[in-house]
C-alpha cells in the first residue's frame, strides 16, 4: 500500500478517529456511610507543683471511656427516596452492556446517621515533661488502645508556660495531636462520558473503602491547681479545646471506560475530612508523696461540637495520671 498517495484518504480518517477517541470523564463521589474506631486524642494533663529548671517529670496514665459509640449526620450523602434508601435501577446501553442509574425516586435529602464512631474501652498513655526554665517546657508522649481488634497508637507534643505563686499555680500548654483511625467507608460514584461525537453514557459503581488514615490537629489547655503543702489533697481543674481528624483518606480510583487515546477527568468529590472538635473542662483532685510524686484522680467532661444529629455529644472520661519528677 503506498501511503503517500492515500494520504489524503487516510488523514481525515485518522482525524476523525482520534476525535471519537476524545471525551470528557466526570465523576461525582458521595460518602454514603462510614464506621471509623479509635480513641478520642486527648491533650495530656500537667500538673504544676515545685517545677523548677532542669526538671524532668515522668506520667503514665490510664484513660477509661465510659461511652464505647457515638453516631451522628456527615453531609456529603446522595439524595434518597420517601424510605430514606438510594435507590437505584438496571440500564442497558446500545453498545450491549448494562450498568446501574440513580432511580428518580430519590428525591430527599437524607435525614438519618451515617456516621459511627467505635471507642475503646481504656487507653493507657505516657508523657514527658522537661522543664527548660522556671517557666518554660516542652512535652511529649504517646497513648496505645485497641478498637474493634485494631491497634492504635497515638501521640502529641506541645510546649507549656507556668508560673507558681501563694499556693496555687497555672499553666498553658499548646501543641499537636498525631492520630491514628480505622475506617470502613462507602461510597457511591456518578460517571458521566461525553465524546466529541456520538451519544454519551452515565453510570453509578458503588465502592467499599477500608484502611487507616492518620491526621495531626491542633490542642490548647489552660490548667489551674492549689500548691499548699499542708492539704490533705490539692485540687486542679483544666479547660481545653482540641480538634480530631476522624477521616483523612484518598479514596480508590473508580474504574471507568478506558479509551483508546487523550480524554479529561472532572471530578467532584463531596467528601471531605470529617473534622470533629472537643471542648472540655476537667476537675480533679491530687495527693503528693514526698518519696515518689503524685497521683491525681480527675474526670474529663468533653462535649463534642461539629457532628450534626448525634447520638449524644457528652463524654465522661475518668482520668488516673501517676507523675513522677526528678
Amino acid at each position: 500500500m503506498n501511503i503517500k498517495k492515500n494520504l489524503p484518504v487516510l488523514f481525515p480518517a485518522m482525524v476523525l478517529f482520534l476525535l471519537q477517541g476524545c471525551a470528557v470523564v466526570k465523576q461525582s463521589i458521595f460518602l454514603q456511610n462510614v464506621d471509623v474506631s479509635g480513641p478520642i486524642n486527648q491533650p495530656p494533663l500537667h500538673i504544676t507543683e515545685g517545677q523548677k529548671k532542669n526538671t524532668v517529670t515522668f506520667s503514665p496514665n490510664i484513660y477509661i471511656n465510659s461511652q464505647k459509640n457515638y453516631s451522628g449526620y456527615i453531609s456529603g450523602h446522595t439524595n434518597v427516596n420517601s424510605m430514606g434508601i438510594f435507590q437505584f435501577d438496571t440500564v442497558h446501553y446500545d453498545d450491549g452492556t448494562s450498568g446501574y442509574k440513580e432511580s428518580v425516586a430519590n428525591k430527599y435529602p437524607y435525614a438519618g446517621q451515617n456516621f459511627t464512631w467505635t471507642l475503646p474501652d481504656v487507653q493507657v498513655g505516657f508523657q514527658v515533661d522537661a522543664a527548660l526554665s522556671n517557666h518554660f517546657a516542652v512535652s511529649g508522649g504517646f497513648n496505645y488502645a485497641e478498637a474493634n481488634r485494631n491497634k492504635l497508637i497515638n501521640g502529641n507534643i506541645g510546649i507549656g508556660f507556668f508560673t507558681e505563686k501563694n499556693n496555687s499555680a497555672v499553666r498553658f500548654d499548646m501543641g499537636l495531636l498525631f492520630q491514628n483511625i480505622f475506617y470502613n467507608a462507602s461510597s457511591v460514584v456518578f460517571t458521566t462520558i461525553t465524546p466529541v461525537f456520538g451519544s454519551g453514557k452515565s453510570y453509578i459503581s458503588f465502592f467499599k473503602d477500608r484502611n487507616n488514615s492518620t491526621a495531626t490537629d491542633f490542642y490548647g489547655t489552660l490548667t489551674y491547681n492549689t500548691t499548699g503543702k499542708d492539704n490533705l489533697i490539692n485540687f486542679y481543674f483544666c479547660l481545653g479545646y482540641f480538634g480530631q481528624t476522624v477521616l483523612n483518606y484518598k479514596p480508590d480510583n473508580p474504574d471507568i471506560n478506558k479509551f483508546p487515546f487523550s480524554h479529561s477527568n472532572v471530578e467532584e468529590d463531596t467528601r471531605g475530612d470529617i473534622f470533629t472538635s472537643f471542648l472540655y473542662f476537667a476537675p480533679g483532685i491530687y495527693k503528693e508523696f514526698e518519696e515518689w510524686g503524685r497521683i491525681s484522680f480527675g474526670v474529663r467532661l468533653l462535649k463534642e461540637t461539629k457532628i450534626q444529629n448525634s447520638s449524644g455529644s457528652l463524654f465522661a472520661v475518668p482520668v488516673v495520671q501517676f507523675d513522677m519528677t526528678f
